[in-house]
């Protein structure tokens, strides 16, 4: 019984079931309507037409002009032309050489401007000529602050490109002051100011640097903006005793792949390789580590030490740690005589906590290539595991007994590797090998105890064990502006209790 609504379990579960029936019913008389499909409106607003566009859509042109036609005769002339009104700027002097055949009038006026080091505007019907001198402008960006040399590396890149333009013919002196929050490079040809703090950039450049600082920005922004999501495994695989050499990697060129490995494997070495090449990609198992995985236990018991998900962006490393803290203690024994009247002695023993860690250590940074969607993946695994522990020999005596001193044995396979997949194929680390031996003892109780006559009643037998540890890495590239896949909300819709919509 609900004591809130005074309801049996069997009343709500009818209540429930009739609700459901309702919207069954109700959803089936909807799709009877027959509904007609959208119509394909584009609301989305027109493309704003350029100056330049404007004017090439009048008339083409045909003139030509030495540098000793004055400028501002020439751009009377094509004011004349594009019969519109022109305002010069009086600074303008000098003189251009052009030679246009039936050209369009917009792009002719670009050529102008170009050549003379001017910008010009077409506003109220009146086209407005001006020399291109330096103006200032905020490009507003998002690097980070800390981790990162990005914005040094983009500040000292745009003064670099005002440096090299040849346009403006003065020397390139520079000063630079700097301090923690933002930094100000001043060159004759401009300068670049940044805070770090708001995430934005000042330079003051002329309109035709401006352009090229945009389009320079336009790509770092694409490309250091760009992720992908890293799902890796780490497995161990103990091996069956007809693969005591490890497991034999060529059952996937029999399977149709190919294999581009880094090195020659030899047992008990590291191997990494790529499934396909780059002329001739191949996806091993569709893409599916799971599918991988499963595969593998033809060769032996598979065991997943570990199994992450991350995002990286564009060559910043990512660290995935599954580590225990193993505590153990170093002792120290110390001694001192004191000999006044009576020989007197102090022992001190000190206890100082070691700790090491235990466990999978990942570390990954993808370089992605948008052009050819490839990945560079520079990898760096490292596991570490207690396969014993041995008495400290240096183990102090207290009184009559001596303090067993137990230090843990560590046993830590790492390996550095960089290779090149294709986005959303898969990498496989193998070839970590790790044997362990076993002794068993077997015999009839107390008769195997006797000194000599013990061995006729028991036997012993020895059992070598060898695991060979494997790690799937797959990449994937991301647009920073996709939705959230549908097992990622199918899983926080499962597994979330919280009422709180997520995504």
């Amino acid at each position: 019984m609900d004591l809130n609504t005074n309801l049996r379990r069997s009343e709500i579960r009818d209540t429930i079931i009739k609700k459901d029936a309702k919207k069954n019913k109700d959803k089936n008389d909807l799709e009877d309507i027959n509904i007609p499909e959208p119509t394909s409106l584009d609301l989305k607003a027109p493309d704003k037409i350029s100056i330049k566009d404007a004017f090439n859509s009048q008339k083409n042109v045909s003139f030509s002009s030495n540098d000793q036609v004055p400028l501002r005769d020439l751009l009377i002339e094509i004011g004349r032309i594009a019969n519109v009104d022109v305002e010069i700027d009086p600074t303008i002097s000098g003189g251009v050489i052009l030679t246009a055949n039936n050209k369009p009038l917009g792009e002719v006026i670009e050529r102008i401007v170009k050549l003379g080091n001017l910008r010009y505007k077409f506003e109220n019907d009146i086209l407005h000529f001006e020399r291109d001198s330096a103006y200032t402008k905020n490009y507003i960006v998002d690097y980070l602050t800390e981790g990162s040399s990005l914005w040094t590396e983009v500040q000292n890149n745009i003064t670099a490109i005002m440096d090299n333009d040849s346009s403006v013919n003065v020397t390139t002196s520079q000063e630079q002051s700097s301090n923690a929050a933002n930094t100000s490079i001043t060159t004759k040809k401009g300068s670049v100011t940044i805070n770090k703090s708001a995430g934005i950039m000042s330079v003051f450049a002329t309109q035709k640097q401006h352009l090229e600082i945009e389009k320079y920005l336009k790509d770092v922004e694409r490309n250091a903006s760009a992720q992908v999501i890293i799902e890796a495994k780490v497995v161990e695989v103990a091996l069956k005793d007809e693969f005591q050499a490890g497991i034999n990697w060529s059952w996937l060129s029999g399977n149709g792949f190919q294999l581009s490995s880094n090195n020659n494997y030899q047992a008990g070495k590291a191997l990494d390789f790529v499934v396909g090449t780059t002329a001739n990609p191949k996806q091993l198992f569709g893409g599916s580590i799971t599918s991988t995985v499963s595969a593998l236990e033809e060769f032996g018991t598979t065991r997943t030490l570990s199994s992450p998900r991350i995002h990286a962006i564009n060559n910043q490393k990512a660290v995935l740690n599954f580590t225990d803290k193993l505590i153990y203690f170093k002792i120290e024994n110390n001694q001192a005589t004191t000999n006044t009247n009576i020989a007197v002695t102090t022992q001190t023993i000190t206890s100082t906590k070691q700790e090491e860690n235990v466990g999978v250590e990942l570390n990954i940074t993808p370089s992605i290539n948008l052009k050819t969607n490839e990945i560079t993946l520079f990898i760096k695994p490292k596991i570490t595991v207690k396969s014993g522990e041995v008495v400290d020999p240096a183990s102090p005596k207290v009184g009559n007994e001596i303090i067993q001193n137990k230090v843990p044995i560590i046993q830590t396979r790492e390996l550095n590797t960089v290779a090149k997949i294709q986005n959303g194929n898969i990498i496989v680390i193998g070839g970590l090998m790790k044997e362990s031996a076993v002794n068993t003892d077997n015999g009839i109780p107390f008769l195997q105890r006797i000194p000599i006559l013990g061995y006729l009643f028991k036997s012993s037998s020895k059992k070598t064990e060898l695991v060979e540890t494997v790690i799937f890495i797959k990449a994937t590239i991301l647009n920073s502006s996709s939705q959230v896949d549908e097992v990622d909300k199918d899983f926080h819709k499962k597994f979330d209790p919280s009422k709180r919509k997520f995504f």
